[in-house]
């Protein structure tokens, strides 16, 4: 069927200076501009997975977690989901799933759990609060206890995305390796039905990306085109027959009754039968694929782009976060040190929440000092990282203590030996 469409053009102008921003590795605390997948938690934490970590950003600080600093066990992030208790679910290319909880890490891979395959693409958070992985070997859900496998309709599948409608039915784009067919699988209870995307005008091998639009419509992004499915019925769009600026579509997102849509070469916002569609190097979007979308609360749309970082972006300019109070919303805090226990070298990251004068000392058991690793002046929200090489020392239990003004804190070293 076809449909009548209103077609809006962004065209660069000077009011683009206030509703787009990009953050790059080189002017944030970003760790690589190859972000793959971004979500942002109820409290509006921004939580980015790229080629070489993982970061947060609370509006103000970034914090980075990496092979080094952190026990994440593969920089490699594919996938992130936060569920409605602020837990990170963080999916890996080779190392399965890492969980994220109030500063402590679990890890689940292939040989400690019933995890099909350790690379994993896509991340949903259930109803239930429990969240849904999209490997190499099908679809897998985890209830805090046990791993549940999806049967599979295929020989061979392979999944590459997993959402839930506002119905509660879980869609899943996969593909069957041997004829490289693609599939949407959905699943409510024990049931378990499919679509055949060749067989409605898709060629492609997969879906790439889901997201619901209202209780009837979901969206589906693939190599090939965009699909609206209303109440099951497929209307497919192509860059050849509509404003769409590409047939790649890699993310999908919606905010109130609009359809926010990242391509492999531009962005688009449907609503009803308005496009608005902005391209590469109009306002603040790079030249690049767009790899996900994620919306905070305060409606503002945050892109992740393949090797361009972070634009964010909101018609009418961009909102930032109101704090309840004045000066600076960080907090004084030392980690710990990680790896711990150590031999003979570790990293302690730490942050202060006044500007000034701070040091880093190590003591043994005793209290003597046996190394400064830091006396200077500090800047609030910055995290701050000192490497401390004990290979002098011997083994047994450290203490390291941060002191800002009136703060101190410590944290307990063990170096094995």
């Amino acid at each position: 069927m076809l449909r009548l469409l209103m077609i809006v053009c962004f065209i660069a102008s000077s009011s683009f200076a206030q509703e787009w921003k990009r953050y790059t590795a080189a002017n944030s605390g970003l760790v690589s501009d190859l972000v793959y997948d971004i979500t942002v938690t109820r409290d509006g934490i921004l939580w980015a997975g790229t080629g070489a970590g993982l970061a947060s950003f609370n509006g103000t600080v970034w914090t980075t977690y990496d092979t080094v600093n952190s026990p994440l066990p593969d920089p490699y992030i594919t996938a992130l989901a936060a569920d409605t208790n602020g837990v990170i679910w963080i999916g890996m290319g080779y190392a399965g799933v890492a969980r994220l909880s109030n500063g402590v890490w679990t890890h689940y891979h292939s040989a400690n759990s019933d995890l099909p395959h350790n690379t994993i693409f896509d991340i949903t958070i259930g109803p239930d609060n429990t969240p849904w992985f999209a490997t190499e070997r099908g679809v897998v859900n985890y209830n805090g206890t046990v791993w549940k496998n999806i049967a599979p309709i295929m020989v061979e599948p392979r999944s590459r995305a997993v959402a839930f409608d506002r119905t509660g039915v879980l869609w899943m784009g996969t593909y069957d390796a041997p004829d490289f067919r693609g599939y949407m699988e959905y699943l409510k209870g024990d049931s378990l039905w499919f679509t055949i995307l060749s067989k409605l005008d898709i060629i492609s091998t997969h879906p790439w990306c889901m997201a619901p639009l209202n209780d009837s419509t979901m969206f589906v992004g693939t190599g090939n085109g965009l699909a609206e499915v209303v109440n099951g019925r497929w209307t497919i769009f192509h860059k050849q027959d509509s404003p769409l600026p590409s047939n790649g579509i890699r993310a999908l997102a919606s905010v109130g009754d609009t359809m926010l849509i990242g391509t492999a070469s531009g962005y688009c916002e449907l609503s009803g039968e308005t496009w608005k569609v902005v391209l590469p190097s109009e306002g603040g979007l790079p030249n690049d694929v767009i790899t996900d979308i994620a919306v905070d609360r305060m409606g503002n749309r945050w892109l992740a782009t393949a090797a361009s970082g972070i634009v964010v972006h909101k018609p009418g300019g961009i909102v930032t976060q109101r704090r309840d109070h004045a000066g600076p919303p960080d907090e004084f805090v030392l980690h710990q040190n990680y790896p711990n226990p150590f031999n003979p070298r570790t990293t302690i990251t730490f942050t202060v929440q006044n500007s000034g004068p701070a040091t880093l000392k190590i003591f043994d058991a005793i209290g003597r000092e046996v190394a400064e690793l830091m006396n200077e002046q500090l800047t609030a929200g910055v995290q701050y990282r000192r490497n401390f090489d004990a290979g002098h020392l011997a083994g047994g239990m450290y203490l390291a203590r941060l002191t800002s003004g009136p703060m101190t804190q410590y944290r307990k070293m063990v170096l094995l030996k």
